[in-house]
């Protein structure tokens, strides 16, 4: 009840606030990474005409999930040996970097950020949000490791569940045998990068994170156990399987938490002064995060 509550004020804000546009849908879900335990899911339609004949947002709609993959894929890179921490990279648009690594692939976009950004180590491509230095670690990774990757978070795959549940995936093109290395590197692999060219449902990308924090066969649980005859039957806790490396893990989640911060580059700076002001709470090292504009085709 709180999960929806929250969803539904949140969502319906921009209405109060006399804004034109607010969303389709909305979803939210909340998983204890400890044991892979989904402790609440809410889902919310725009004018729903039959909100409990709506599809269950959180494992039903899709969308392209957008800058929240980042993270995921700086840890993959990292934990492929491709990336290296310490390292940094000129995010400038049309600096002499850029025209090095993207500009010979002859992509018909360019790829820009939303704002102006310089030299940044890992660290700052996360805290900036910045797609031209997602897209300079994506170039890294083979295709083989690109379809891993996608295999590694779960990406097109159902939840572990028989609920009803969407899988969504990549783009039928993506990993086409046919397409060739230059095109799958100008298109794909700069896409998937920031988190287009790719369809995911809020469980799936929860799932994601869960796996890296816990291990690459993490699946989320709905069930903790049942009652039968009086007696407690405990479900089996999902296994983690193969986990990143302990450094990998801490630098992301540095990373991640630096996201919320004073630091007004930070993409989460507003959301940190904001409850500092309203609530005198500093939210620097108390939550990490990772912003994201997201694009659905599900109405």
């Amino acid at each position: 009840r709180i999960a929806v509550k929250e969803l539904s004020a949140v969502a319906e804000a921009g209405a109060r606030e006399g804004k034109v546009t607010i969303p389709k849908w909305g979803a939210m879900v909340l998983v204890e990474i400890a044991t892979g335990d989904v402790l609440a899911a809410a889902s919310w339609h725009r004018d729903a005409k039959n909100a409990t004949a709506a599809q269950f947002a959180p494992a039903q709609s899709l969308y392209e999930p957008g800058s929240v993959v980042k993270p995921l894929v700086l840890a993959y890179a990292h934990e492929a040996g491709k990336l290296d921490w310490a390292a940094s990279f000129d995010c400038a648009p049309g600096s002499a970097e850029y025209r090095q690594r993207i500009a010979p692939l002859g992509r018909r976009k360019p790829v820009r950020d939303d704002h102006g950004c310089d030299v940044l180590d890992p660290r700052g491509i996360v805290v900036n949000s910045s797609n031209i230095g997602a897209a300079y670690v994506g170039l890294m990774l083979e295709r083989e490791q690109w379809r891993d990757y996608m295999a590694c978070f779960g990406f097109g795959a159902k939840l572990g569940w028989s609920l009803p549940n969407s899988p969504g995936g990549v783009n039928s093109r993506s990993f086409a045998a046919n397409v060739t290395e230059r095109s799958f590197r100008a298109n794909s692999a700069i896409s998937f990068s920031f988190g287009y060219e790719l369809q995911v449902n809020t469980m799936q990308l929860a799932r994601a994170y869960l796996r890296l924090f816990r291990g690459r066969d993490a699946e989320l649980r709905l069930v903790r156990g049942i009652e039968a005859g009086g007696r407690w039957q405990p479900a089996p806790a999902p296994a983690g399987g193969r986990a990143f490396r302990a450094e990998v893990v801490d630098a992301v989640r540095a990373a991640m938490t630096d996201v919320v911060s004073a630091d007004p580059r930070a993409t989460g700076f507003h959301l940190h002064g904001r409850m500092l002001k309203e609530l005198g709470i500093d939210l620097h090292g108390v939550v990490g995060g990772k912003t994201g504009t997201a694009d659905s085709t599900i109405g």
